[in-house]
């Protein structure tokens, strides 16, 4: 096996030792050691280490309090806010295992995902919607904690007087009001104490290639992941980072490279009022963050903002874009603007979820997803014999390491299927150079098999991407294919682009312009303009919606 360590930045560790402990430990040190540092900030308030402890504690006393039993499930469908980081970490301080769900599912698939959990308490938004509240009904959740979110300005300008309505009818006893539960709660409540190995999460995967699953993390795995992510950074200032959250809390990426990795080292957790380019770029005006992790398509969107370079992009030391394939023309552009180092890294649910960044200061590959992370091992495998392939050649990405899910919430024939021997079987297509660099080829249901040559969308789409007019760009097979495996075969390419504002361009223009560039075999036969492209949340496309017409 490739000595990729040879590549790491001076000051990062070849190898961790991670001594097991619970995840709530992280806030406990940094409260003991910063106990005045602002641990979160956002316009719903906010907390210093010393008041989140307490927050977490009463919180963890509430849950005990209406029933709550160590391994039993809390669902969470909050949004971003000094609330949902409490309702998170005082689940875990109860021995509770927190479900964190996108508060904007769709109604049908949330009642999917609620009654596959089976919670016993809910945490949710208030006012609390008709539909919605019918669907936690229907998923027979005994209790409800209802956030106004405001419950934590008085740490910004005071108390203010916010009513939390209850529907008429609701009984008491199911619906509970957050400041009526924590008024009496006790803020010295002793942790639950839990085996490190035992479930701390469930996250359900995005679904971009089948039905969503809940997906186990463990104290262990999510300490590991976050461990490894703090190592990386060999220029880390414990007690000083401000770090910009821009991705929702109940991403496994943001959960591990925003929420937990700010925890662990005292970081100042900054929360963008609204997920827009202008909110974010505000709060970086004001608070001047100093780690900025992203997603391609939250990065391109700030790069099309009119005046860019006056919100003063300079204090922002680091970015690690995850969640989907980094374009090299929005790495380069974002880093002109801002300075600071963006690198494309690589993860997903199941792994806990990063396994491989590139340097943050040495030499990066453009177009590589890096390294994997110090204590993780990965292969390139041939898809038939399940061979490890030399460098250079294509085959499915394994990894294995601490941060690794436990498996499938209630699934064993699922997990048996992606975690074999210890190695999780990612259903990515990549390679690997001769020092240990792997390149993100395309998802193994995306590869394309085309005149018996295969084709990788990626491959064409980084073309379209020098388009000077193209701001997204997507490519798929025609007819489209059965949900499977891949590779797929198809009769001809067709390509799919947004464009950047005030920027024109036909779709037989863009076409040309892959004709110039590429072989015959990979030029799309058509290519369409849209408005966007289908992608989740987190900026991952969603193929499965292109080319059904």
């Amino acid at each position: 096996m490739t000595d990729w360590t040879r590549h790491y930045d001076e000051g990062v560790p070849a190898r961790l030792t991670i001594a097991p402990r619970p995840l709530t430990e992280l806030v406990a040190e940094s409260a003991r050691r910063w106990p005045r540092r602002a641990a979160i900030w956002s316009e719903q308030g906010a907390l210093s280490y010393e008041q989140l402890l307490a927050e977490v504690r009463k919180f963890a006393s509430s849950l005990v309090s209406i029933g709550l039993a160590p391994g039993e499930r809390v669902a969470q469908l909050l949004p971003n806010s000094p609330q949902a980081l409490v309702a998170l970490y005082g689940t875990l301080w109860a021995g509770g295992v927190a479900t964190l769900v996108a508060p904007e599912t769709p109604i049908a698939l949330l009642e999917r995902q609620l009654k596959d959990a089976r919670p016993r308490i809910g945490v949710v938004p208030s006012p609390l919607s008709l539909e919605l509240e019918e669907v936690l009904r229907r998923a027979n959740i005994e209790s409800f904690i209802l956030s106004s979110g405001r419950e934590y300005t008085r740490y910004l300008r005071g108390w203010l007087r916010v009513a939390a309505r209850l529907a008429a009818g609701r009984p008491e006893r199911r619906y509970l009001r957050w400041r009526r539960l924590m008024r009496d709660a006790n803020e010295a409540f002793p942790r639950v104490e839990v085996d490190p190995s035992a479930p701390a999460v469930i996250v359900y995967t995005g679904g971009t290639t089948g039905s969503p699953r809940g997906v186990v993390l463990s104290h262990r795995a999510l300490v590991a992941n976050t461990e490894q992510l703090s190592a990386w950074d060999a220029r880390l200032r414990p007690g000083q980072e401000r770090l910009l959250c821009a991705l929702p809390f109940y991403h496994a990426y943001s959960l591990s490279a925003a929420v937990n990795l700010s925890m662990a080292n005292g970081g100042t957790l900054l929360l963008p009022p609204e997920p827009t380019p202008d909110s974010i770029l505000e709060t970086i005006s004001r608070f001047r963050p100093s780690l900025f992790p992203g997603v391609p398509v939250l990065y391109a969107a700030l790069l099309n903002t009119p005046r860019l370079r006056s919100y003063g992009l300079s204090s922002i030391r680091a970015c690690i874009s995850g969640a989907a394939p980094l374009p090299v023309e929005i790495q380069e552009s974002f880093e002109k603007v801002s300075k600071g180092r963006l690198v494309e890294g690589y993860g997903l649910t199941e792994a806990g979820p990063v396994t491989h960044a590139n340097p943050l200061e040495g030499k990066r590959r453009s177009g590589s997803i890096g390294l994997p992370l110090p204590g993780t091992e990965a292969l390139v495998v041939d898809l038939e014999s399940g061979q490890e392939l030399p460098h250079g050649e294509v085959g499915e990405l394994l990894v294995r390491g601490p941060q690794l899910m436990d498996g499938y919430f209630e699934a064993p024939e699922a997990t048996t299927r992606v975690l074999q021997g210890g190695w999780l079987h990612t259903g990515d297509m990549a390679q690997r150079d001769q020092d240990g660099f792997f390149y993100l080829i395309n998802r193994r249901g995306d590869v394309l098999r085309r005149d018996n040559r295969l084709v990788f969308p990626r491959d064409i789409e980084e073309v379209i991407y020098e388009h000077p007019a193209v701001q997204d760009a997507a490519v798929v097979g025609w007819p489209p294919p059965d949900p499977g495996p891949g590779p797929h075969s198809c009769q001809e390419l067709r390509g799919y682009v947004c464009l950047r504002p005030h920027r024109q361009a036909s779709g037989e223009e863009v076409r040309s312009f892959c004709e110039r560039r590429l072989p015959a075999s990979m030029v799309p036969a058509r290519v369409e303009i849209l408005a966007q492209l289908p992608r989740t949340r987190l900026g991952k496309l969603l193929r499965r919606e292109l080319g059904r017409s």
